[in-house]
């Protein structure tokens, strides 16, 4: 099986936000702030929330746990994404029944299925871990 990629910077940048979001520390602190935003919304709308007083501190917080978590993610893609030569190249994948070969532009290189450690496969991209050494 062949397969031909490029990956463009809306592409990476899906790829950053996707996996940072299957992380429970990146959504449950999400999760979290929106709670807060939701009951101090509803504070200010008049419902009975577990708040004593007007909750504009908790109001801040949330916004800035939606607000940054997003933005550092963006940030932090839009920066590394111009220093991954690699990942900007149209890539041909060959698959057989021995080896994986990968050839870009400037590069090639085979490995054996035997130093595969992890194949995961999402919705539009599939991931494969090689063995980081050991025994």
């Amino acid at each position: 099986m062949i397969i031909e990629t490029e990956i463009d910077s809306r592409m990476y940048m899906n790829f950053m936000f996707t996996m940072s979001y299957r992380k429970p520390a990146t959504f449950i602190p999400t999760i979290i702030g929106a709670l807060l935003i939701l009951t101090s919304v509803l504070y200010f709308a008049g419902f009975k929330t577990p708040f004593n007083e007007p909750p504009h501190l908790q109001l801040v917080i949330g916004f800035f746990i939606v607000a940054i978590l997003p933005f550092s993610i963006y940030r932090s893609a839009k920066k590394n994404y111009p220093f991954l030569g690699r990942l900007q190249e149209k890539i041909i994948f060959e698959f057989t029944d021995e080896k994986i070969i990968e050839t870009g532009e400037t590069f090639s290189e085979e490995m054996d299925w035997s130093e595969i450690n992890k194949v995961l496969e999402l919705k539009a991209w599939m991931l494969i871990y090689q063995n980081t050494g050991g025994i």
